[in-house]
C-alpha cells in the first residue's frame, strides 16, 4: 500500500524526521550549534505533544537567530504543513532551497507535497522531478509523483510512474487503481479494465472489494458493506470508509457519472478524511469539483 513507503509521514511524527540531523548536521556557526540543536529538539518535542503554538514560537526564534541554517526552515515548513498552512510552508521551503544545503532534496520533496495540497499540480510534478534529479534511486517508490501527474493531466506519464511503482510495491490495490484511472483517461474504461494490474495480497479493508469493482466483477454495495462492517476486536474504521468513498468516487468519475462521483468524493472529504496523504487527495479532489475545475471524461 502507498502508506508502506517512505514518502508518507504520520502527523505525530512529522518533526521526528530531522532528529538525526540535529546532531549530525552542523549549524552554520560552530559556536551556535549546541543552542540551535537544543531549540530544534524542544520545538520537535512541543509539536509532538500537541503544543503547536509553542513549537512555532521556538522555530521563529531559531530562524531569527540562525537565518542561514536551513534546518529550522524545514522543520517549520513541516509544522505548517501538518497544520494545513500550506502557503506559509511553501515560503519556508523557498528560503531553504535558496540556501542550498544537504537538505535541498528534502525541501524539494516537501514543496512538491505542498503544491499538490494547494492543487498546483504542474508545480508539484516539477518539484518532485527536482527531488528525483538529486535522488534518482527513489523514482520507483514515488507514487506521489504519479498522483500529481494524474491531476496535471499527464496520464501517459502517470501510467508509466504507476507501472514503475509496481516493481517495488507489487501488492497494492491503490497503485492498480491509479494505473487504471490513467489508462481510462487515454484509452477508455474497457481498455483500463483489460490492463488492470492483478493484486492478490492487499489485505486492507475494503481493498479486495475495490479491486473487484474496478475489474468489473464487484459492486459498489460490496465495497461499502465491507468498509462498514465491524470486525472482531475492532471498531469500524473511518479510514476504511474514506477508502471506500474515495475509490467509489474515482470509479464513477471514470465511468462519467459525475453525480455519483461527487456524492462519494464529498463524503470521503467531508466526513472521513484525516491528515494522511490519501485523505488530502480526497479533499483536493472535492475542492476541484466545487471549483468546477475537474474534467470528467465519459466511459468508452
Amino acid at each position: 500500500m502507498f502508506s508502506r513507503l517512505v514518502f508518507r509521514r504520520a502527523p505525530a511524527l512529522v518533526l521526528l524526521l530531522l532528529t538525526g540531523w540535529l546532531a549530525a548536521s552542523p549549524a552554520v556557526g560552530a559556536d551556535a550549534a549546541p543552542d540551535l540543536n537544543a531549540v530544534l529538539q524542544s520545538a520537535s518535542e512541543a509539536f509532538r505533544a500537541g503544543r503547536a503554538d509553542e513549537s512555532l514560537r521556538l522555530l521563529d526564534k531559531a530562524i531569527t537567530a540562525h537565518p542561514a541554517d536551513p534546518r529550522p526552515r524545514l522543520l517549520r515548513a513541516r509544522a505548517y504543513d501538518t497544520l494545513g498552512r500550506y502557503d506559509e510552508a511553501v515560503a519556508d521551503c523557498d528560503v531553504g532551497l535558496a540556501q542550498k544545503s544537504d537538505l535541498t532534496p528534502s525541501l524539494w520533496q516537501e514543496r512538491g507535497e505542498l503544491n499538490f495540497k494547494r492543487a498546483r499540480f504542474t508545480e508539484s510534478v516539477a518539484d518532485f522531478d527536482r527531488y528525483l534529479a538529486l535522488e534518482p534511486n527513489r523514482r520507483p517508490e514515488h507514487w506521489q509523483r504519479g498522483l500529481s501527474l494524474y491531476y496535471a493531466g499527464r496520464f501517459k506519464d502517470g501510467q508509466a510512474q504507476f507501472e514503475l511503482h509496481q516493481t517495488v510495491n507489487s501488492q497494492d490495490v491503490e497503485n492498480a487503481v491509479w494505473h487504471f484511472l490513467c489508462v481510462a483517461r487515454t484509452s477508455g474504461v474497457t481498455n483500463a479494465r483489460a490492463s488492470l494490474i492483478k493484486i492478490t495480497g492487499d489485505t486492507r479493508v475494503p481493498m479486495r472489494e475495490v479491486h473487484n469493482l474496478f475489474a468489473g466483477t464487484g459492486t459498489a454495495e460490496q465495497v461499502l458493506a465491507s468498509a462498514a462492517a465491524a470486525r472482531p476486536g475492532q471498531r469500524r474504521s473511518s479510514m476504511n470508509l474514506l477508502y471506500a468513498h474515495l475509490y467509489l468516487g474515482l470509479y464513477y468519475e471514470a465511468l462519467g457519472d459525475t453525480a455519483l462521483a461527487k456524492k462519494h468524493l464529498y463524503e470521503a472529504a467531508d466526513r472521513y478524511a484525516g491528515a494522511d496523504y490519501m485523505s488530502v487527495t480526497a479533499k483536493v479532489h472535492a475542492r476541484l469539483y466545487r471549483e468546477g475545475r475537474l474534467p470528467v471524461r465519459p466511459a468508452k
